[in-house]
């Protein structure tokens, strides 16, 4: 098995594995095994996100260009207290699913 990354038609890439003589295109044609980060676009509270973030930036004084210039890596900061823990949670949800696939497959 190898692992090819490969394009959809609205740009977002995956990766999926297929057996070593599979010519690439098998993985595109979903005929290889998904091997993708978690579904961020599905599986993300993304109006608890936006409120937080605001929330964030306004806790932290962070309202205009200047502040991000002034304040060292505040944008950046805001952005991480915000999206780390969420973002981790799914990995850590899929890590278990797998696991828990893996035994029952035995």
């Amino acid at each position: 098995m190898r692992l090819v990354i490969w394009e959809d038609e609205n740009g977002y890439k995956h990766r999926s594995s297929v057996r070593d003589d599979d010519p690439d295109l098998y993985a595109e044609m979903n005929m290889g095994i998904p091997c993708d980060p978690p579904n961020i676009g599905l599986r993300l509270d993304w109006e608890e996100i936006k409120r937080n973030l605001n929330n964030v930036l306004v806790d932290r004084g962070i309202f205009t260009l200047h502040d991000v210039r002034v304040i060292p890596n505040s944008l950046r900061s805001a952005i991480e207290t915000v999206m780390y823990h969420p973002l981790l949670a799914l990995f850590i949800q899929d890590d278990t699913e797998i696991k828990q696939q893996t035994k029952a497959n035995k």
